[in-house]
């Protein structure tokens, strides 16, 4: 997943691959699944801020609905395990010590409020989308964003339960999964849905 991660990477930040599939083509099937893997595996990006910078490049209204849908959703994951990583690991380890450690928990929630001042910043591009996907998608984005105080004791706890929701990780199912469901016996088929 790691590797994955890294090596996606060089063709999320590169603009030129962002107007070249703007053009149509396969490109852009290949930036659909570079930010869905860069938002499912949010936890293997090494550099966060340039990520989102990158996902929230103006050359992606160019591209399909669907891959826009996902860039949005892939900011949310980076941002929320960004903001679980800064102002929730070092809660649990606290034992309320040395100034020192105080000034690092102000320059994490320093880094969490520029990460979404930036992503506040941006994603209003996405509000015009004909897409209600990409539009539903930014707006829990923005409704996410809302939610930071700029108090890392109020921050955390909400962002450790954000971060529990997104972090489901989903596990592979066969393909002849559906035909071991046994169907019910009041169930028809042949009537149509009105």
């Amino acid at each position: 997943r790691e590797d994955a991660v890294q090596a996606v990477r060089t063709l999320l930040i590169d603009p030129s691959v962002v107007e070249m599939a703007g053009e149509g083509g396969s490109i852009a099937e290949v930036l659909e699944a570079t930010a869905w893997i860069t938002g499912e595996y949010a936890s293997c990006v090494e550099h966060p801020k340039e990520t989102i910078e990158s996902l929230l490049q103006p050359g992606i209204l160019k591209l399909p609905c669907r891959v826009q849908a996902m860039y949005v959703q892939a900011i949310l994951k980076v941002f929320v395990h960004v903001s679980n990583d800064l102002l929730c690991d070092d809660d649990d380890d606290n034992d309320g010590g040395e100034e020192g450690e105080e000034d690092m928990e102000i320059d994490k929630n320093a880094v969490v409020g520029e990460l979404s001042d930036l992503i506040t910043a941006h994603v209003g591009q996405y509000a015009c989308s004909p897409d209600p996907e990409v539009v539903e998608r930014m707006s829990q984005l923005k409704a996410v964003l809302s939610l930071r105080t700029g108090d890392q004791a109020s921050d955390g706890p909400t962002y450790r339960r954000l971060h529990s929701i997104i972090s489901q990780e989903l596990l592979p199912m066969s393909g002849k999964a559906q035909r071991k469901v046994p169907r019910p016996e009041d169930l028809e088929v042949v009537t149509p849905i009105l």
